[in-house]
């Protein structure tokens, strides 16, 4: 009766599948394009011929087949299948450029026009295309054949699978199998002896300084281990600050701990095993399959011991009471060193071909010691549970969770327990393994969202804190806080989703296939209109534009930071060049991508198809910004900094010129969003175009009978005692004429370097201007009265204005 173990090696089978599936995406996406590389039709002759064989072998019922013999067809199919998909993705792209080059030579001509050499050049093109579709073909329909006996493979193991759980043997517990035993005990030991004097004998030929050397290299494996673990956690309590992360870390550091002693020490055995050279291949592989037991027992208790902290409560991330973690404290220990004895006992059977009753009785210790390990320690919990009148997690749902868990675990305990009391010894060791397995696949997914929430609580902490140091501004905080929940959000999504997978990997289903069956368009891709996409040549461009984003912005701070302002141009067309340059860098970023994404440039024509009925749509506006925003750069009839007004509603300054709009600052301090295109299509006004010069009025109103000339001395010193009126052009003074209420009005006119001081400027000139009226005795016209008043404490005399009627208020003095 075949035996299988389903939880012990079923991890170790998923890494490998990952191993098998990333080295397999690496070897299809290579297009080896060089003839002299290898022989593309030798090489689908061996496939064809191997698929052939295993097709055979599984046509012909009358053989029946081991589990390991599937297994074997198995991963020839796979290489078959890899093999096929290598040769597709070979000659695929040669298929294409052999046609692009026929379609560049066009229709046939004429015989008698048309040249030898081209001719030639097209017969040849022909029966290369000829040959290659031909192959394509063939690679295909292999790739076809090799998945459908992949199928057929899987499909036997499991009704085999469901055979030996639906079987009924003898119970553990039963009277006959210990005196079928009794009578095979000879015969057994018999052969557990000559396997111990194989081993023996392959350590013989082994020197005694090898033999030393790896008891050395076991001991500073071990000691080693154990020294980084104690200097990991002096660097974490002194390096590092108190919250949940250090806890993530210490519980990630003490699982590798774990791991790492016992795994390295056998992987040196390993190593002097292989360097005798005298184990059969048998033990051979019973000796890495040991290994492999070990890693995955010392994993389980690692995780355990890392959850629980029995000792260390501080140092323990589930919201668990001091007592349980204490009373389960025995647990992953004895649950590891469990599953190592008995893996090992059940694996000794197979390999000494041991009698039928040595098996039953192994395999029935396996489930009897797991069930009995797992529901002890699930009676103990729900002993304390019911003691303290429940479990209070902090959390509703999580405590009622936790709570449906536990009885779903018992309820799994007690029907194992029943299936190998009555002799579904198989079905019992299912049960309980599937248990163990589901559990361990919970609580790594728990540790490792615990430490993807902390790393980046974490990371979030310290861009807060760079924000409140004003080493970060508003914007720069935003994006990289957004980039860092997007990550984490990502990650977090992704260990979701791989645990749902294993959560429910399917009975009897090898995850290797079963993972292949599911990831397989990752490789294999899928066709869009005339393009092949693939996920893995997606994400490698994925990978590409963000290199390229970030080799961009990095190019634009260097010139606008370092090179520009070493050379003669001004700010602004520093800044409009440097943004000029990121525009199209970073529209080489996006070809770039898209062609390490496996869309080449001659096939971007439905990209280009696509934009132009989107823009024919509803993109029209948006293009029309952003070429607008290309013409104000490189034409800049504005730029950051000027002083700009379009109609009587939008007037300010430029402060920012973007790919579809421009950013205007009003004098209120208000910022006004311009599309770019109205600085294109409409009338704009810019005061500093050319930096002209700032020119100031005042307007005064004055009686008849007043002095001109002195009001003209007035107006020229209040202008000239300012120190940013320009002294050429010189100020003047023009007189307007009579106004209607009988006063002459007169205007004052200066000059300023710049448009920006004439607001504030002309306000200081008409204080003095108002100033040296009052010392000159002058007084405005009547709607405007200016009364003399001489205080006694001062020979100073101040002047007071009476404020107009009502009837005269139209008449107040005027500025413009």
């Amino acid at each position: 009766m075949p035996t299988f173990v389903f939880f012990p090696a079923v991890l170790l089978r998923v890494f490998l599948a990952l191993s098998l599936l990333l080295g397999g995406f690496y070897a299809t996406a290579q297009a080896v394009e060089s003839e002299g590389v290898r022989d593309i039709a030798q090489e689908l002759d061996q496939a064809r011929t191997e698929l052939k064989q295993i097709q055979a072998a599984l046509a012909d019922s009358k053989i029946p087949f081991t589990d390991q013999q599937l297994v074997d067809f198995r991963n020839r199919l796979n290489q078959v299948q890899t093999k096929a998909a290598g040769i597709d993705t070979t000659i695929t792209p040669l298929h294409q450029a052999a046609q692009a080059r026929l379609a560049e030579l066009g229709l046939p001509e004429d015989e008698a026009t048309e040249t030898q050499d081209v001719k030639k050049q097209r017969s040849a093109l022909n029966e290369e295309i000829s040959t290659l579709s031909g192959q394509l073909k063939i690679a295909r329909l292999i790739a076809v054949e090799a998945e459908q006996a992949i199928s057929e493979v899987a499909a036997q193991r499991r009704q085999q699978f469901q055979d030996v759980v639906s079987q009924r043997g003898l119970s553990p517990f039963a009277p006959s199998l210990w005196r079928q035993l009794q009578e095979k005990l000879p015969d057994d030991r018999l052969a557990v002896q000559k396997s111990w004097q194989k081993i023996k004998e392959a350590f013989a030929p082994v020197a005694w300084q090898h033999k030393l050397w790896l008891g050395v290299g076991a001991l500073v494996w071990a000691l080693g281990g154990i020294a980084i673990w104690f200097r990991f956690i002096r660097f974490l309590v002194n390096k590092s600050q108190p919250t949940r992360l250090r806890r993530s870390l210490l519980a990630i550091g003490l699982i590798g701990l774990y791991v790492a002693i016992p795994t390295g020490v056998l992987l040196i055995l390993l190593s002097v095993l292989m360097y005798a050279e005298g184990l059969t291949p048998e033990l051979l592989l019973f000796v890495r399959q040991f290994i492999a037991v070990v890693a995955l027992a010392a994993f389980i208790a690692g995780l355990g011991r890392a959850l629980l902290s029995p000792h260390k409560p501080t140092w323990r991330l589930p919201s668990l009471p001091n007592e349980v973690a204490q009373a389960l404290q025995w647990l992953p220990l004895t649950l590891g060193g469990l599953i190592i004895v008995l893996w090992t006992l059940q694996q000794l059977t197979h390999v000494i071909s041991s009698s039928l009753s040595t098996v039953m009785l192994t395999n029935g210790l396996l489930a009897l010691g797991l069930n009995a390990v797992v529901g002890i320690a699930v009676w103990r919990a729900q002993r304390y549970y019911r003691k303290e009148g429940g479990l209070d997690l902090g959390s509703v749902w999580l405590t009622g969770l936790h709570r449906v868990a536990l009885r779903l675990v018992s309820l799994a305990v007690l029907c194992s327990v029943i299936a190998l009391l009555v002799g579904y010894t198989a079905l019992s060791n299912l049960i309980i393994q599937e248990v163990i397995w589901l559990g361990v696949v919970v609580l790594t997914t728990y540790l490792l969202y615990c430490l993807l929430s902390d790393v980046a609580q974490a990371v979030l902490n310290n861009v807060r804190q760079d924000a409140a140091q004003s080493q970060l501004n508003q914007a720069q905080w935003r994006w990289r806080s957004q980039a860092v929940l997007l990550l984490s959000g990502g990650a977090k999504l992704g260990l979701l989703l791989v645990a749902a997978t294993l959560f429910s990997l399917p009975f009897g289903e090898d995850p290797v296939i079963w993972l292949q069956r599911r990831l397989a368009f990752l490789s294999q891709g899928f066709t869009f209109g005339e393009v092949t996409l693939k996920p893995a040549a997606f994400l490698y461009g994925m990978v590409v534009l963000v290199v390229g984003g970030l080799a961009v912005h990095s190019l634009q701070a260097w010139l606008a930071n370092q090179y520009l302002p070493y050379t003669r141009l001004d700010p602004s067309m520093r800044s409009s060049a440097a943004r000029l340059v990121s525009y199209v860098g970073y529209v080489a970023a996006v070809v770039v991508a898209l062609s390490a994404a496996g869309i080449g440039f001659d096939r971007m024509a439905w990209i280009v198809s696509a934009l132009s009925v989107g823009i024919g749509f509803g993109l029209q506006a948006v293009v029309q910004n952003f070429v607008s925003g290309l013409l104000l750069l490189a034409e800049r009839p504005i730029k950051v900094g000027d002083w700009v007004s379009l109609g009587t509603d939008v007037e300010g300054n430029v402060r920012r010129i973007n790919a579809r709009a421009t950013e205007i600052e009003r004098f209120d301090r208000s910022t006004v969003i311009v599309p770019n295109s109205e600085f294109i299509t409409k009338v704009v006004r810019n005061v500093t175009l050319s930096e002209p010069l700032g020119r100031g009025q005042i307007t005064v109103v004055m009686p008849v009978n007043v002095d001109a000339q002195q009001v003209r001395a007035c107006l020229l010193r209040a202008a000239q005692s300012n120190e940013q009126v320009l002294e050429d052009p010189a100020p003047f003074v023009t007189v307007d004429g009579f106004e209607q209420n009988g006063g002459i009005a007169f205007s004052l006119f200066f000059y300023l370097p710049s448009p920006r001081l004439v607001s504030a400027q002309r306000s200081e000139v008409f204080f003095a201007v108002l100033e040296l009226f009052a010392q000159a005795r002058l007084a405005l016209h009547h709607t405007q009265r200016m009364e003399v008043i001489g205080p006694a404490s001062s020979g100073v005399e101040a002047v007071a204005a009476v404020p107009p009627s009502a009837a005269d208020a139209s008449s107040v003095c005027k500025t413009s």
